[in-house]
């Protein structure tokens, strides 16, 4: 341990060091990701909305999203148990919103009564729900195109 009368030495320069590096860094989230799975499901988007949380060493709660079957043959039943232990267990919901969803919306909606932070992703000529657009503690980021959805996510997830 390093106490302030005693001398230096190398493994309390590290210590101290290590310490300091933690503080820097940013807390790793367990992030949901929704996005609509039962019609229009656009997997190139959300594999790459995916791969963008894990590179800034977050973890997705959710991987059965990125599946061909995100059903695993569970039923109706099994599959709600399962999204909303996992949005449970979660810090952060992000969620792409551009094409409307039951399932999406119920997520988004457990997210805010456990007090999640929300994060939705839209294209700007896709239609918004009034009740999104007009609860304040969901951030709606409307981007162009892959690209600006990931940069929007990744200045989203930072704060």
């Amino acid at each position: 341990m390093c106490l302030p009368d005693y001398e230096l030495d190398f493994h309390c320069l590290a210590y101290m060091y290590e310490a300091c590096l933690m503080l820097r860094r940013a807390p790793m989230a367990r992030v949901y990701l929704a996005v609509p799975l039962a019609y229009n499901r656009d997997q190139l988007l959300a594999s790459s909305i995916a791969e963008a949380i894990e590179k800034k060493g977050h973890t997705i709660t959710s991987r059965w999203v990125l599946d061909r079957d995100p059903s695993w043959g569970l039923s109706a039943e099994q599959v709600a148990k399962r999204d909303f232990d996992s949005l449970e267990a979660s810090d952060v919901l992000v969620a792409e919103i551009s094409t409307p969803s039951h399932g999406v919306g119920m997520e988004i909606e457990f997210a805010i009564m456990k007090g999640k932070k929300v994060i939705c992703l839209k294209r700007p000529d896709s239609r918004l729900s009034g009740l999104i657009a007009g609860t304040k503690s969901i951030h709606v980021l409307n981007y162009l195109d892959r690209e600006d959805a990931l940069r929007l996510l990744e200045l989203h997830l930072e704060s």
